[in-house]
């Protein structure tokens, strides 16, 4: 089967600095200034920029009351959130189950999308089906994170 990848990734001080690049972690920003380049943090940080990647982050909507519908306990295992890299493994795990045949992922915004990428990867291995499900036009949707932008 090959060796197993590790899921986590360690940011070094000694990769930024080589890439001339660095990370900002747990930060709000509470002003982009394109015109400057620039960037300011609810905690009045300015950082100056060549190129600006932000990484919003996600959250999944949580499914409890999907549960208490199901009523059965073969079902409820098989329903679940994706917030984790424990979610992941129990969903890797769920896919590589000769029993299970196909997966459904309910939403198409970045982590739906993204989800569903990395566990078709997977399933191809044991011919399981994965499907996506969402309410907006297209999957990762402009309408999908509009909701999320600040005004102007």
């Amino acid at each position: 089967m090959g060796r197993k990848r590790s899921l986590l990734y360690s940011y070094s001080r000694q990769v930024g600095e080589h890439r001339r690049s660095s990370i900002l972690l747990n930060s709000r920003v509470k002003k982009l200034d394109l015109e400057n380049s620039s960037i300011e943090t609810e905690d009045g940080q300015v950082v100056q920029y060549q190129s600006l990647l932000i990484a919003t982050g996600g959250k999944a909507h949580p499914v409890e009351s999907v549960h208490q519908d199901l009523g059965s306990d073969a079902l409820q295992h098989r329903v679940m959130s994706f917030r984790t890299i424990d979610d992941f493994k129990a969903l890797d795990k769920l896919v590589r189950d000769p029993n299970t045949k196909s997966v459904c992922i309910v939403g198409g915004g970045f982590l739906g999308a993204e989800l569903a990428c990395s566990l078709k990867r997977i399933a191809k291995l044991n011919d399981v089906q994965v499907t996506l499900m969402f309410p907006e036009p297209g999957p990762v949707s402009p309408e999908d994170n509009s909701s999320n932008l600040p005004p102007g």
